[in-house]
């Protein structure tokens, strides 16, 4: 009987999760076929200072991508919760006894270099080693989460509703710097009309184009990506209109800073995204905007502003 072992904190699932998961299931066909899938909770059943998750919540979060796995591979499944021992040349033997498997072959699937470490060079052990198709990992999924960005696109289907629980978003905050959140805001000009979104989601309202910065991306990036998902026109940024950083400037939880752009629209208007709708408006006729968007367009109608 061979036996696979996957052990992770899975401090928060994302879709980091679900790859590693489906590189074995294709080692599993096309390579070497195992018997039964063990999976290793690295953490007691127990919240810390480190872990804003138990040991349970992270079987949970993760169980449903081990089942599918499981019924894709044909074998059963278990897992433990593994406390962390700090002591690299017993972790394995450690490991072995929870799961109450020293005796059969272990094929043992890992990224992660102390596991690795840990578990080379023991009998009957074959190491594995995953792939890191994606970067973001659950340190950066629970940083981006606490500033009020959604990760829906980053984690599998069931998380998002998992995470609403008022106690696991309060400790998510817990453990994240509260720095100020960078977003951008767009002034989009469009046949000679500026263009306004209504918000369909919370606050209701109309607005600038705009959004948060995502990872890995620009600010100018990010501005010419948030125009085209809120209103499917390409932009050509022209200028920038200003900072604002003013605390408070955003009624939604976190300190927002928005790098304020102005533009030229081309294409054919889409609305999609956060916007319900996209309104053309003369300069003078815009109506009551959210957030500080009043001040970010009376500063383009009146300051010159800085040429890109």
């Amino acid at each position: 009987m061979t036996e696979a072992l996957v052990i992770g904190r899975f401090q928060l699932v994302g879709n980091n999760h679900v790859d590693l998961f489906e590189q074995i299931i294709e080692h599993h066909w096309r390579r070497q076929k195992v018997d039964r899938l063990n999976v290793g909770i690295g953490v007691a059943d127990e919240i810390s200072a480190r872990n804003p998750f138990s040991g349970t919540e992270c079987w949970e979060m993760v169980k449903p991508i081990v089942q599918n796995a499981a019924a894709r591979m044909e074998v059963p499944f278990q897992y433990r919760l593994i406390d962390d021992l700090n002591n690299p040349p017993h972790y394995a033997d450690h490991v072995f006894e929870h799961f109450g498997i020293p005796e059969n072959p272990i094929t043992l699937f890992s990224s992660n270099p102390y596991t690795t470490d840990c578990f080379r060079g023991k009998d009957n052990c074959t190491i594995i080693p995953i792939e890191e198709h994606l970067e973001l990992h659950a340190t950066q999924l629970r940083a981006l989460y606490a500033r009020g960005i959604d990760i829906s696109a980053l984690v599998p289907p069931h998380i998002p509703s998992y995470l609403q629980h008022h106690e696991r978003q309060r400790r998510i905050q817990k453990l994240t710097f509260d720095n100020p959140i960078p977003t951008v805001d767009i002034v989009i000009e469009y046949q000679d009309k500026l263009v306004i979104i209504k918000r369909k989601e919370k606050p209701l309202g109309y607005a600038l184009v705009g959004g948060h910065i995502d990872p890995g991306e620009s600010a100018e990036q990010a501005a010419v990506r948030e125009a085209e998902e809120e209103t499917g026109l390409q932009v050509q940024l022209t200028r920038l209109v200003g900072v604002y950083s003013k605390p408070g400037r955003d009624p939604r939880p976190g300190h927002r800073i928005s790098i304020a752009y102005a533009g030229i629209g081309n294409g054919e208007i889409k609305p999609g995204s956060d916007a319900e709708k996209v309104i053309l408006c003369d300069s003078n006729e815009v109506p009551a905007l959210l957030f500080d968007h009043n001040q970010i367009l009376n500063d383009y109608r009146t300051k010159k502003g800085q040429n890109l």
